[in-house]
């Protein structure tokens, strides 16, 4: 991909990289402009674990024949892993220290939509004082195209496929290369993961999992054979650890992680557990479990409690973003209305939004038996939606699920149902058998305001004055597009109630309108607890305290895992005399959302 040489920086007076662009690149204008977008997006990433790059220049030839064109890197001191795996493979220790930051930089270049192509350990630096640096992303592409997200069709459009295949070509290394990288169909962070799958293997065997004598026989090999199984080069490898790298190595893309991030998370967990080679005998095995169930206060950990972790944006575009915290906010408040289950709040949750640890200490925090995780990546009028649901107590996947649809309001109020529902049918033995779900109805069918409404939660979730009064503004809009939309105008109430109560803004004619707005979502949607909430802080905001407490024992009914609810509806109790009620809402609600300084501070 070009000639590196180390060099002088003489205006900064420091060491650097200069990495000469091959000629291709140059001579071919869109080819360069395409480089010269995802140089852009990789100096933006600023990760430690990747190599900086500082500038993209073009000086002219003396020779005339066209500019000379380069990129300023950061130098690299230390050497590539390839180097640093001995011919027995890594010590179990060292494995740990380095694959987990291996996997959590890989998984920084994707949440911005990068994916490497390239990645093996030649292209891994180990430095001196221990950490990682990734490199040579020249053959890294964008992963953005509607075709990344699904097999393309004939109506795909015709420049998404010409970007495809426009070079007609096999990209990366060999041995390290996914079978749909072989194929040349089109790759998303997946590929990436079958790459490091063959990195963690030569890491720990010394030895690729893919070989051949000819470049036909590798191909054979990574497309129809399994590798040699781990068990026979290193017997003291956990299984744990075994069935994770067969998982990145599965040959079909829905097999492997779908995320990085949710491979980074296994790694840490494995190396926490310290799980034995062989299969425990059942008394061991039951122990274990009985362990690892078990909270610090001594209580099991109970699968009914759910916390559904902020959704990983895979695409890295604010539009991906905003479509994630929208299905994110909308399967929370789906789960919420179902009786016995504790749903986390998500004021709770978001502290995990960019966390590597393992569903076991996630559990034991929260005080939940099952987690649920999911990833969103859109493209064009196209999204998906994978989820999959996890067993704190063992660390175990039960089940998992991809959905691939057309983008509308519609199918993001359908995607919410499904998973709702998928939720609920793997708990149902701990429910009650013959619990009807409640339907999520399609409440708007302008995306724009569904955006806009998802942005003014966000705002208004953070209760400063800036975000309340940018959450009116959206909310605002909001009901401009869609006069029907519920949680539009529940949001609109609930903001300028919050601003007025807050003392933000003047009272003057918000707290009316505010009412009006609160009533107005009521009747769009009588089963609404956002839309009851929200008229309670009306009530509350000019001391009508039994009002407002109706609207809080409705909103509690509707949404039983509602926790700002139940954490005004105690404080309201608490004014009012009535001791029992009110301690008894104050624990439900830090049950809920235990990281809430707010609900703790209400409960003492």
């Amino acid at each position: 991909m070009g000639a590196v040489y180390r060099a002088v920086d003489t205006r900064l007076d420091r060491l650097v990289a200069i990495k000469l662009l091959p000629e291709a690149f140059v001579a071919d204008p869109e080819r360069l402009a395409r480089f010269e977008r995802e140089a852009k997006a990789l100096a933006a990433l600023d990760h430690p674990g990747i190599v900086r790059i500082y500038s993209l220049e073009a000086i002219d030839r003396d020779d005339g024949e066209g500019p000379l064109t380069f990129l300023v890197m950061e130098l690299v001191e230390g050497e590539t892993l390839e180097e640093e795996i001995p011919s027995d493979g890594l010590s179990l220790e060292r494995f740990f220290e380095l694959a987990a930051s291996i996997a959590e930089t890989v998984g920084a270049a994707h949440r911005r939509g990068i994916v490497h192509r390239d990645l093996k350990p030649a292209n891994i630096m180990v430095t001196p004082d221990g950490g990682i640096k990734i490199l040579d992303f020249g053959l890294a592409k964008w992963a953005l195209s509607g075709a990344e997200l699904d097999e393309p069709d004939e109506e795909a459009p015709t420049r998404t496929r010409h970007e495809l295949t426009a070079e007609n070509q096999i990209v990366g290394t060999g041995p390290y290369m996914s079978p749909e990288q072989i194929r040349s169909q089109p790759l998303d962070a997946r590929s990436d993961i079958f790459s490091l799958g063959v990195v963690l293997y030569e890491m720990l065997a010394a030895e690729r999992p893919f070989t051949g004598e000819s470049s036909i026989d590798l191909i054979s090999s990574i497309l129809r054979q399994e590798p040699r199984d781990l068990a026979e080069l290193r017997p003291e490898v956990p299984k744990s650890l075994r069935r994770l790298i067969e998982r990145c190595l599965a040959k079909d893309p829905r097999d492997r992680f779908d995320s990085v991030s949710e491979l980074a998370r296994e790694l840490r967990a494995v190396a926490t557990a310290a799980d034995e080679p062989d299969e425990p005998d059942g008394s061991d095995q039951a122990a274990q479990a009985a362990e690892e169930s078990v909270e610090p206060g001594g209580r099991e950990l109970d699968s009914r409690a759910v916390a559904v972790l902020p959704f990983t944006n895979l695409s890295g575009t604010e539009e991906a973003g905003v479509l994630a915290t929208g299905l994110h906010n909308d399967v929370l408040t789906e789960l919420s209305r179902i009786p016995g289950l504790t749903v986390i709040s998500r004021t709770s949750v978001m502290a995990y939004e960019a966390s590597a640890k393992p569903a076991t200490s996630i559990g034991r925090e929260l005080r939940v038996g099952t987690i649920v995780e999911g990833t969103v990546q859109s493209a064009g009028n196209r999204v998906r939606l994978t989820a999959q649901l996890i067993d704190a107590a063992e660390d175990a996947q039960r089940w998992a699920e991809r959905y691939d649809r057309e983008l509308s309001t519609e199918t993001l109020f359908d995607l919410q149902s499904e998973v709702t529902e998928r939720i609920v049918d793997s708990l149902q033995s701990e429910l009650a058998p013959t619990l009807e779900l409640p339907r999520a109805k399609p409440r708007t069918q302008d995306m724009e305001a569904y955006r806009l409404t998802t942005l003014g939660r966000v705002q208004h979730e953070r209760r400063t004055e800036s975000g309340c009064r940018r959450a009116i503004e959206h909310f605002e809009s909001a009901v401009e597009r869609d006069p029907d939309y519920a949680p539009a105008w529940a949001g609109l109430g609930e903001a300028l109630a919050i601003a007025v109560w807050y003392r933000y803004l003047e009272a003057d004619d918000r707290l009316e309108r505010a009412e009006k707005a609160a009533r107005r979502a009521v009747e769009l949607d009588p089963e609404s607890a956002e839309a009851h909430c929200a008229l309670a802080t009306c009530f509350g905001a000019v001391r009508n305290g039994p009002a407002a407490m109706r609207e809080l024992e409705t909103a509690v009914e509707l949404q039983p895992s509602y926790w700002d609810a139940h954490n005004r509806l105690s404080y309201l109790n608490h004014l009012h005399g009535n001791a029992r009620q009110a301690l008894e809402g104050a624990e439900r609600s830090v049950e809920l959302n235990p990281l809430s300084p707010e609900a703790v501070s209400n409960l003492s």
